[in-house]
């Protein structure tokens, strides 16, 4: 397996990620090195893949994105205090690594827009790979955005390898020209192809970049763009709502219809490259000490993290399949005694391989669904809804996930005449909680509506000191021109 090269930006330390056919290992080289790679198609293509691999460790690590997204929020909670009641400091190793890997993957990003022009290739490949990192740049600058707020942009690839740290690094960029470089790699990747052949699924999609632009048009209150963009999605065709909802997360189920945008894992072994890493979900979400009686997968543990809450059990209408599919409130011990004890069950996979959790060879190989269409429907009816008001095509929106959550059973939301716009807004946020639980919406979503303060002094009974996190404390003193987040 060819290596490639990790240039310096703003990431400050070497990240040895995991292998894989898609999503390729990069270590620090020497300038000879640079010099000697970015010569061939596979070279491009190695890049490329490369700048997919920081989503895994987002995704998959034990200070992961959930912390931030579902433990801060009221769904989930978790042996990590400091984030469960919001009271993390600026050195909270979640929001650190959280901060280090989305700029670890914008630098790959730019190294594949910069290095692939000079590449002699097939000009059709190049032009897709160059979406692609212009659609991954756009995601890491989203989530970004929407942790940090202000952000410095960093879009040149940083060629001074001998440079430690870069004397130009540049200060907080306003959160409008951040979403202006968002809505642009976004707006260029809507042409990447619809579909892939199955040897590249789940790389980024035309798709993929149109539902982004609808969920950053909701975000910025611009409804009448976020109804453009999410009606592109659903005219074309190419998604559809999966007949079980519990199917939609099986193994054998990845990349399927209902997927927009999923981060791809791996195990196994392949010549030359040693063992992959899979995602240990299923163990770190498992009730502490249960060991295979929940995860059905020998050697397995389980850590008790990401726990939900009473409330979150409550959210649940009578009736509603999605509960018993998304998550447990006991589970029977090898010793045949019941536990009582709130877990998630979404992330179980009977198919993993147990053992220490992040270690080599170990794992699930199942992806991690970041982007489903069902989210899209909720965001098309919620859209729909501010610009235009309570309408049947906003109820229909929402009704169509609710449907074939229950099997195509009738829904219990009335019909236009009796749901007022108020009263669908709150149907909605209620249907996006339960349909979307620990898929890491959750935080975004109390934010993006402005009932983040409210609802956890009521559910949590914490005073949020800013909707925002900290800027790591680490990157503060690397580059002084980084102010602070107010409350911190």
């Amino acid at each position: 397996m060819k290596r490639s090269i990790i240039p310096i930006a703003i990431v400050f330390f070497s990240l040895l990620l995991s292998a894989c056919e898609k999503y390729l290992q990069l270590e620090h080289r020497s300038v000879a090195d640079v010099e000697s790679f970015y010569k061939t198609s596979q070279d491009a293509i190695v890049a490329t893949n490369a700048a997919y691999n920081p989503l895994q460790e987002i995704h998959r690590s034990s200070q992961g994105i959930w912390l931030l997204t579902e433990v801060a929020s009221d769904n989930t909670d978790d042996t990590d205090v400091s984030i469960d009641n919001l009271t993390l400091g600026t050195t909270n190793a979640a929001v650190s690594l959280a901060w280090q890997y989305h700029y670890l993957g914008i630098a790959r990003c730019n190294t594949v827009l910069n290095r692939l022009p000079g590449i002699s290739m097939e000009t059709s490949l190049r032009n897709r790979l160059m979406l692609e990192a212009q659609f991954l740049r756009g995601l890491y600058y989203f989530n970004l955005v929407r942790l940090f707020g202000p952000v410095p942009l960093i879009n040149q690839e940083t060629q001074d390898l001998q440079q430690t740290i870069p004397s130009n690094l540049p200060a907080r960029a306003s959160e409008e020209e951040v979403y202006a470089q968002i809505i642009a790699d976004f707006t260029a990747a809507e042409a990447l192809p619809a579909t892939y052949p199955a040897a590249d699924l789940g790389r980024a999609t035309s798709g993929a970049a149109k539902a982004y632009l609808a969920k950053l048009y909701l975000t910025r209150k611009n409804y009448s763009q976020a109804i453009v963009k999410a009606k592109e999605v659903i005219d074309s065709k190419v998604y559809e709502l999966l007949p079980s909802y519990a199917s939609v997360f099986a193994v054998n189920q990845k990349n399927s219809r209902e997927s927009i945008f999923e981060v791809q894992f791996f195990i196994g072994a392949q010549s030359g490259t040693g063992n992959f890493l899979g995602q240990n979900l299923h163990e770190l979400f498992a009730p502490a000490g249960s060991g295979s009686s929940v995860t059905g997968v020998t050697g397995s543990n389980g850590v008790g993290r990401n726990i939900p809450t009473d409330e979150l059990v409550e959210a649940y209408e009578a009736g509603d399949p999605r509960k018993e599919a998304s998550l447990r409130t006991s589970y029977t011990n090898t010793s045949g005694n019941v536990v009582k004890v709130n877990y998630t069950l979404k992330y179980l996979d009977p198919s993993a391989t147990g053992g220490t959790q992040g270690g080599s060879g170990v794992g699930s190989s199942n992806s991690v669904r970041v982007f489903r269409y069902a989210d899209l429907l909720l965001v098309y009816a919620e859209a729909l809804n501010e610009q235009q008001g309570g309408s049947l095509e906003s109820l229909e929106a929402i009704n169509s996930v609710r449907r074939r959550a229950r099997a195509g059973q009738p829904t219990t939301l009335p019909d236009l005449f009796g749901l007022s716009q108020t009263a669908l807004r709150e149907a909605i946020e209620r249907e996006r909680r339960v349909e979307l639980a620990f898929e890491n919406h959750r935080w975004f979503d109390l934010v993006r509506t402005g009932k983040a303060r409210a609802i956890l002094a009521q559910t949590k009974n914490i005073q949020i000191r800013n909707t925002l996190y900290p800027i790591p404390e680490r990157e503060r003193i690397i580059n002084p021109k980084l102010t602070q987040n107010e409350g911190y």
